[in-house]
């Protein structure tokens, strides 16, 4: 399930992770993309008196900084919000830097910008890691993560997927996450690194 609030079938889910928005950039993506994130709780400063009004849904994130001024980011979030995302790639020391229980002990709080603004709540977004890593596996790190937190509020699952251009791959990804979690699913990353071609990607 994606934050898509209409639009045509061939882009109705479709969204974009994408930093240092202008208005000109928010207006061309917006016939193809019904929702976008900048890993931050706030729209970019070049779209944040517009972005309403150009019709792409805004979806803020708590991206794993510390301390969490719960009070402050809810505030700060635009009242047409209506997902919040939870701590960007914490399993990766080069992300948000999280083992399962540091996310877990800290949810409370990401909990609470939810519960104040009415929002549905994302997990924690989790990817494959090959270094660097609290856990190089993203299903066992969120197995930790729901076992270290029972009560937790989780109404979405986030996931990234790097595919180096493969499809199939994707796909095997999707359906092992939709085999081991009951929650929507929400793909917010994903790419093909390493295409050939502009066919292949």
């Amino acid at each position: 399930g994606g934050g898509g609030s209409g639009g045509s079938p061939d882009h109705c889910k479709r969204g974009v992770a994408y930093g240092y928005h202008s208005e000109a950039d928010l207006r061309a993506l917006a016939p193809d993309v019904t929702w976008w994130y900048n890993w931050y709780y706030q729209p970019d400063s070049g779209v944040r008196s517009v972005h309403d009004d150009i019709g792409v849904e805004y979806v803020p994130m708590v991206w794993g900084h510390e301390p969490i001024d719960s009070t402050a980011i809810a505030n700060a979030i635009p009242s047409t919000s209506r997902f919040l995302l939870g701590f960007n790639e914490p399993n990766f020391y080069s992300q948000s830097n999280k083992s399962a229980a540091q996310a877990a002990a800290l949810w409370p709080q990401v909990e609470a910008i939810a519960d104040q603004r009415g929002l549905m709540l994302v997990s924690p977004a989790v990817n494959y890691c090959g270094g660097g890593c609290h856990d190089t596996n993203p299903f066992d790190y969120l197995d930790d993560f729901f076992a270290a937190c029972p009560g937790c509020r989780v109404d979405h699952i986030a996931f990234h997927v790097y595919t180096g251009c493969n499809a199939q791959w994707l796909i095997n990804i999707v359906e092992e996450y939709e085999s081991r979690f009951s929650h929507p699913l929400w793909l917010t990353e994903f790419a093909c690194t390493d295409a050939a071609s502009a066919q292949d990607q």
